[in-house]
């Protein structure tokens, strides 16, 4: 299943360069893809919400999910965007988050991130990879500012049961008091990357 707005033309200029918009209200996610659903992609599209609560903007368990040239801006006390297993693609994004939580979040799921921008407060991106080959490639991780810095910009977990690997290459992670954090069984590769 696809969710795509009508992207602008190339030649656009000024207001006609806008995507469509889901905003939601107060406490509610944008999307929420339920267990096992396969193949949903969302793109050309701006996901807002400015009053999150605990809910996340996009919400996904044990789903394929891609984002593709999707802006989501949130505002609230959860991750932007959660997914708990499944599959995770992000292609030309721009992640925005004014959060408690990371702006990302990913538990036990296989990640496949690129040309795609996160920016958090408290943390950026927070990821568990789950068994496969998962990869952030060509992705930068910022601190949205503020007075103090954000906690940490990139952290990897690994899983008990044995984790998949994760390929980082050509990321940029800058702004957070901690650039990169990885924790007990994380099996990652790392190389043509800039903590700073």
């Amino acid at each position: 299943m696809a969710i795509a707005g009508e992207g602008p033309s190339i030649f656009a200029t000024g207001g006609e360069t806008s995507t469509p918009t889901i905003a939601q209200s107060a406490g509610n996610a944008c999307i929420r893809i339920a267990s096992g659903v396969k193949g949903v992609e969302l793109r050309d599209l701006t996901l807002r919400t400015q009053q999150g609560g605990r809910m996340p903007c996009i919400e996904a368990w044990d789903a394929e999910v891609a984002l593709v040239r999707v802006n989501v801006e949130y505002w609230g006390d959860a991750a932007a965007v959660y997914a708990s297993g499944g599959r995770v693609i992000m292609r030309d994004s721009v992640i925005e988050a004014k959060s408690w939580d990371p702006a990302v979040l990913i538990e036990g799921a296989v990640i496949d991130i690129a040309r795609t921008k996160i920016a958090g407060e408290a943390a950026g991106v927070d990821l568990t990879p789950g068994n496969g080959e998962s990869r952030l490639d060509q992705v930068g991780i910022v601190a949205r500012g503020g007075e103090t810095p954000g906690d940490v910009g990139l952290l990897v977990r690994g899983l008990r049961s044995g984790t998949g690997s994760m390929t980082i290459r050509n990321v940029v992670v800058c702004g957070w008091t901690t650039g990169l954090h990885l924790e007990r069984g994380a099996n990652v590769n790392i190389s043509r990357s800039r903590l700073c």
